[in-house]
């Protein structure tokens, strides 16, 4: 009976502790996933994956810029890829950037994307590339 106990306990033990493990397991594997499915992916895909971006009329959109009535206004987002600043327009931004390349996007919310002047006043999108 104290042996089963003891079995018990530390069978118990073993897979407790290995369950921090798989998580940092299930995030690299997402990760890897992400990288092998990126070949199917359009850059509108990956970005509308992307944490506080959502779109509106075809064009991505940051959340904290879109809290506005006008809708005639452009809430575009200024896009900045490795370090240089591409501009507003995510039509032009599709000419220039495949999306297979594309390494990682960041969201830069309106506040820290005062860094790039008035034209980051709706936020920014920092693109890194391979």
């Amino acid at each position: 009976m104290k042996k089963s106990l003891l079995i018990l306990c530390v069978a118990l033990l073993t897979v407790s502790c290995g369950s921090s493990k798989s998580t940092v397991g299930a995030n690299e594997l997402r990760d890897e996933l992400n990288n092998r499915n990126r070949t199917s992916m359009t850059l509108m895909d990956r970005l509308r994956q992307t944490p506080g971006i959502f779109m509106s009329r075809g064009v991505p959109v940051l959340m904290a810029a879109a809290n506005s009535f006008d809708s005639e206004q452009s809430f575009e987002p200024l896009y900045v890829v490795n370090g240089f600043i591409v501009g507003n327009s995510f039509r032009d931004l599709r000419v220039l950037i495949d999306a297979n390349s594309v390494k990682s996007i960041k969201v830069v919310k309106v506040a820290e994307a005062s860094k790039y002047g008035s034209r980051g006043g709706n936020g920014a999108i920092e693109i890194t590339t391979y």
